[in-house]
């Protein structure tokens, strides 16, 4: 019903969802991809290079039921790790009273960016992004992400970067993995800055104006 200048997608994923709402001769091509800005690739990463209890888990998410907080609730409550901090970054009032959850709700960037940086792990526990940009946003301050999987983790999921969980126990086995072997864990905070970096802010401003001209 509207006239647009352009139609710019975050990812194919997004692009091929509303493409099925169209005729096959007004598909959109995958030129209208423009990936979102990655701004924490402006900050240092997070200095923790040995892991050490208590370990920290950050998550963002929302009362969205798509966001995947019950699941997040059913793995604080299932899971058997000790010594595991959740700082759960949401602008939604939560009612989260587990002794172990920090709720935050940050009121800038730089105060978003400091409760990261604390963090060894970012969690997704959502079922449908367009892109994910939480969890990236985590990844390139070298944290690494466990997450439960969805289509937008395609645009950048290479099955070495992001570590899938499909239960309690799974999250568990894994997270475990990963403490009880530093060596692993340095590797997996590498990988995860290498994704985050291709998805800076020079390039997406490069990519747009190039759409909107």
């Amino acid at each position: 019903k509207y006239r647009y200048h352009a139609v710019i997608f975050n990812s194919q994923y997004s692009l091929v969802a509303y493409n099925k709402t169209l005729p096959a001769n007004k598909f959109f091509s995958s030129s209208s991809i423009v990936n979102p800005p990655v701004f924490t690739i402006n900050y240092n990463k997070n200095n923790i290079s040995q892991i050490s209890s208590p370990i920290n888990i950050s998550i963002v998410t929302s009362s969205q039921p798509r966001k995947g907080l019950s699941k997040f609730i059913e793995i604080v409550n299932k899971s058997k790790l000790e010594n595991i901090n959740y700082f759960v970054i949401s602008q939604d009032k939560l009612n989260l009273p587990n002794k172990n959850i920090i709720l935050k709700n940050p009121e800038s960037d730089m105060e978003y960016v400091k409760i990261l940086q604390k963090c060894h792990f970012a969690l997704s526990t959502s079922t449908f992004e367009g892109f994910g940009l939480p969890l990236i946003e985590s990844i390139a301050l070298g944290i690494i992400p466990i997450a439960i999987y969805n289509k937008g983790m395609d645009e950048y999921y290479n099955k070495k970067n992001i570590t899938i969980i499909k239960s309690v126990e799974d999250f568990d086995i894994q997270i475990t993995n990963i403490i009880t072997n530093n060596d692993k864990y340095i590797k997996l905070s590498n990988e995860a800055i290498n994704t985050a970096s291709l998805f800076t802010e020079q390039k997406f401003y490069s990519s747009i104006i190039k759409k909107i001209q």
